[in-house]
């Protein structure tokens, strides 16, 4: 390539990354939030003078409430978790975001043994991704060890993420059925 044609893609490339930082940078104005339920509390003052004349005025404040106030214990099993390392950067921040605490458990998916004792225990984690257990999807539900979530719940509640199994993985369907629940 030439150096012209550097330079030029340079250029665009500062140019574009200041543009992004422009347009990212925060506001001194807030903007209204729209995740989370309100409450209205409704307060009203009641003013007499010696004229007897009353004069009432009705404050409406709204108060919003964080939907993640309670606080969680999530346990997961996901790769090779035996060689996970606690408080990585990324989980301290999506456990701050979330108020959550995030438990790794140090066992790896590969671990077929460790992995048949713990179902064998009656154990399972809250989020897992164990392709190698003794036991696949059906024979976890049927065991009591998941729950099954209808299609429909995924189309009304979360679409986005429906159109995405949609058009990039068909076959999740077919690997999660559970016979009677779709």
């Amino acid at each position: 390539m030439s150096k012209r044609l550097i330079r030029i893609c340079c250029m665009i490339i500062v140019g574009a990354m200041m543009l992004t930082l422009i347009a990212c940078s925060q506001s001194a104005e807030q903007p209204d939030e729209t995740t989370g339920s309100t409450q209205a509390v409704t307060t009203s003052a009641t003013t007499t003078t010696k004229a007897q004349t009353t004069t009432k005025a009705e404050t409406t404040a709204v108060v919003e409430v964080n939907p993640f106030a309670e606080f969680y214990e999530v346990s997961w099993i996901s790769g090779f978790c035996d060689t996970y390392e606690e408080n990585a950067y990324d989980e301290l921040m999506i456990e701050e975001k979330y108020n959550i605490d995030i438990k790794t458990w140090n066992i790896s998916y590969y671990d077929t043994e460790g992995l048949t004792m713990m179902l064998a225990a009656g154990e399972i984690p809250d989020f897992s991704y164990i392709p190698h257990a003794p036991m696949d999807a059906v024979q976890l539900y049927q065991e009591g060890f998941t729950r099954s979530v209808p299609l429909d719940f995924y189309r009304q509640y979360f679409p986005y993420y429906y159109e995405q199994m949609e058009k990039n993985k068909p076959s999740s369907y077919i690997y999660n059925n559970i016979e009677g629940t779709r």
